[in-house]
């Protein structure tokens, strides 16, 4: 899902169809790209989606990703790890390990 407007209506449609996709088992959430579709994105303007996202699909089908170097037009690496860091700073200790590499390594085989 590609959440490129901010609008209640946008966000509302955008996470009914979120929704449909997460009833497919097999799908999971790489979260990333936060500026392709929001180049002024900000922590606030993202924060939504991401935990939208986490809700959705749960905790063990989402994974952060950087989408660099594309997005370095967008912010810096630093950015946008800092993001997802602020968005899960009361997530325990396990969540955060499972959406910051555990996640990736089991769905990717690394």
């Amino acid at each position: 899902g590609e959440p490129c407007y901010q609008s209640k209506e946008y966000i509302q449609s955008w996470e009914e169809n979120m929704k449909k996709l997460a009833k497919c088992e097999n799908i999971v959430a790489k979260i990333s790209g936060l500026g392709m579709f929001d180049p002024q994105w900000t922590i606030n303007s993202t924060r939504v989606f991401v935990e939208k996202t986490i809700q959705i699909f749960g905790i063990k089908r989402c994974m952060f990703a950087s989408n660099f170097p594309v997005d370095k037009i967008f912010n810096s690496f630093d950015t946008y790890w800092n993001s997802f860091k602020e968005i899960t700073k009361n997530y325990s200790e396990n969540d955060k390990r499972l959406l910051f590499s555990a996640n990736a390594e089991k769905y990717y085989r690394i």
